[in-house]
């Protein structure tokens, strides 16, 4: 049961969602309950199978969380692949934009500044 938690905890750290895992351990936890209760009353194979039961929970539960926790860790990675590739063609597209814009701009003001030359005026006397 111990070992179930924990994988669940690792899931859950990593992002799954172990609400499911939860409800079960839940129940695996009734059952080892009424295991402690039928020792203390004597009745050792309902406590016996009660036992088995919550150990069988806790096993699937455990390799459910490890299994959930393996998808959201590749979840997490694809979701990161995703932002450095977005964030990437982001700062492309800014700076390709940004040197377009400067080249217009140069461009225009290389034209109004040739328009402003002084007009040479050949001397009447």
């Amino acid at each position: 049961m111990v070992s179930a938690h924990e994988a669940v905890l690792e899931a859950e750290r990593a992002g799954a969602n172990v609400s499911g895992l939860l409800a079960r351990l839940k129940v695996a936890g009734e059952g080892l309950a009424q295991a402690h209760i039928s020792y203390r009353l004597g009745d050792f194979d309902v406590a016996a199978r009660s036992a088995e039961l919550c150990s069988q929970i806790g096993e699937e539960v455990m390799v459910e969380a490890y299994e959930l926790r393996g998808l959201a860790l590749e979840e997490a990675v694809q979701r990161f692949r995703w932002t450095m590739i977005g964030s990437v063609l982001s700062v492309a597209i800014v700076v390709g934009a940004s040197f377009l814009g400067w080249r217009i701009f140069k461009l225009r003001y290389y034209r109004r500044v040739s328009g402003m030359r002084p007009e040479v005026v050949s001397g009447e006397s």
